[in-house]
């Protein structure tokens, strides 16, 4: 049954275009669209963050018709690519409500935000993928290039969003931050979800993001 709900939420991404073509007749007022709320998926090492604590923020809404969504100005990009059946792509803007990365913030912000050592929480969220890419706040991610397990017991980096109306869970695969450092912070989110029990019934999500750093105390 989750296999199919992927295939029919990814879908339903790219079929926007002819499922709100309205019919014939007088204009009627455009309802914004609810969006659903990113989920959370608490651990007893790793707790629901409290209200200092930095957490996922929703994009502003785009055009429900495009499927490669219009990056906002400056501060770089993140560029998903999903594949269930048949490939979507989008791709969302920077920004602070995209990159918050510890080290670009003083030590006294960097501890009002709930964090113990360096890390970030990466958002990469578009109308229809919300993707959240969020380091362990007690387990340091410094500057360098370095590959991070996904969805292992051990892993440092954690992973959660949603695809449509799925939530993105079950999900494993590889971090490789291939740049960071007081500027600029580049890398490749490979993840693999599995809609079923078998191994082989996977889905793949890529992310590609390019986020640079501008206007905070830590940046050069």
């Amino acid at each position: 049954m989750r296999k199919l709900a992927l295939v029919l939420a990814l879908a339903a991404c790219g079929d926007k275009k002819a499922n709100d073509t309205p019919a014939p007749g007088p204009e009627s007022p455009k309802v914004a669209r609810e969006q659903p709320p990113l989920p959370s998926d608490p651990t007893p090492d790793d707790p629901r963050p409290d209200e200092d604590t930095p957490t996922p923020t929703e994009a502003a809404p785009a055009d429900a018709d495009a499927q490669t969504e219009a990056p906002a100005a400056g501060g770089g990009t993140c560029e998903v690519t999903a594949t269930a059946g048949r490939e979507f792509k989008q791709t969302s803007g920077g920004g602070p409500s995209a990159a918050n990365v510890m080290q670009w913030h003083t030590p006294e912000m960097r501890k009002k935000m709930g964090y113990q050592a360096e890390g970030f929480v990466l958002n990469c969220n578009g109308q229809h993928i919300k993707l959240s890419i969020v380091s362990d706040r007690k387990a340091a991610i410094p500057y360098g290039s370095k590959d991070y397990q996904v969805g292992q017991s051990n892993s440092h980096i954690r992973v959660m969003g949603t695809m449509g109306n799925v939530a993105i869970s079950k999900a494993s695969g590889m971090l490789a931050v291939d740049k960071f450092d007081d500027k600029r912070l580049e890398g490749r989110l490979t993840l693999y979800i599995n809609g079923t029990s078998p191994p082989t019934d996977m889905f793949k999500l890529v992310a590609d993001f390019n986020f640079t750093c501008s206007g905070l105390s830590g940046c050069k």
